[in-house]
């Protein structure tokens, strides 16, 4: 399941972590299967989406800090 390079960076990210969350650790053990079911593949999908969109929401509120920041400077 980890021919997508952006999963095969995230797992390697999450991997390096020292305390994910559940969410994250669940991604893990998904990923590492060999054999998914299709119940297992599901999840592993719904697991990635989020993933995928915990990470544009950290970028956009950097991106806001980055504004107001500016902003506050001007």
């Amino acid at each position: 399941m980890t021919q997508d390079p952006w999963l095969t960076k995230r797992l390697a990210y999450l991997r390096g972590l020292k305390a994910p969350n559940d969410q994250q650790r669940l991604l893990l053990m998904l990923a590492d299967k060999p054999d998914l079911a299709a119940d297992d593949a599901r999840k592993l999908a719904a697991l990635v989406r989020a993933e995928k969109a915990s990470e544009r929401a950290l970028k956009a509120r950097a991106e806001a800090a980055r504004v107001i920041n500016a902003d506050e400077a001007a």
